[in-house]
């Protein structure tokens, strides 16, 4: 049997209007279940080992959402992840080490990412 809790949080009087302002655009129905929705997605987004949190200006955030809204994607999450698959593919990945290994050579010096990103692409 599943025991509610109550948990008392303090809020400065400036991050309170800035919850309100969030429950509120967002059209959660109170305070309380957007804290719940934002513990579950913190919760959510540390299990996900393979995941990093990224910061992007509202400009491009507005042209991904355009795209999303126009059919290119079916989510801002989806769009990213296909951006990022473009720009990261196997073969820019092996001109970008095979550039590296010249200029190593050229330089006299090492880099350790080079023989890690070849390791990972063998797999």
């Amino acid at each position: 049997m599943e025991i509610d809790e109550k948990v008392s949080v303090r809020f400065q009087t400036r991050e309170l209007n800035e919850l309100d302002n969030i429950v509120e655009a967002l059209d959660f129905p109170s305070r309380s279940d957007f804290i719940r929705v934002a513990v579950k997605n913190q919760r959510e987004l540390m299990e996900k080992k393979s995941s990093i949190c990224v910061e992007f200006p509202p400009l491009i955030l507005g042209y991904i959402d355009v795209l999303v809204n126009k059919g290119y994607y079916t989510s801002r999450e989806d769009a990213l992840k296909k951006i990022f698959a473009e720009c990261f593919n196997i073969e820019i990945i092996e001109k970008a080490i095979k550039a590296t290994k010249i200029l190593e050579q050229a330089s006299g010096c090492s880099v350790d990412i080079i023989k890690k990103t070849e390791q990972i692409i063998e797999k």
